[in-house]
Parts: C-alpha cells; sequence; structure tokens
C-alpha cells in the first residue's frame, strides 16, 4: 500500500490487486501467512507476499 497526496492534498492509498485476493481466501492459513509477511515488510513485495500465500 502506497499513500499518495494529490494536488489539492487528499489522500490517496493505493493497494496492490493480489493482496486483497489473497486476504479472501477462505483457507484462513494462507491469509494469515500473507498478513504476517507483510507486516514485516516496508514496502510491500508482491513476490515475497506470494511465497507466503503458497507457503514457501
Amino acid at each position: 500500500m502506497r499513500r499518495l497526496n494529490d494536488c489539492f492534498g487528499v489522500p490517496w492509498q493505493i493497494t496492490p490487486s493480489a493482496l486483497p485476493r489473497m486476504l479472501a481466501d477462505p483457507d484462513p492459513a494462507p491469509a494469515a501467512r500473507v498478513m504476517q509477511a507483510m507486516m514485516q515488510m516496508v514496502k510491500i513485495d508482491i513476490a515475497g507476499l506470494q511465497s507466503a500465500y503458497d507457503g514457501r
């Protein structure tokens, strides 16, 4: 997720499209691994999240 401000000072948050899909998995284990991996990141790494989702 990245926060940006537009020319009017309004903040926007950009979320990678893969993140909601991974977090919405009906199996709670992959979603928990993704959340745990994301909380360790300073910048979101989609490949790292995918690895956590896949259990690698």
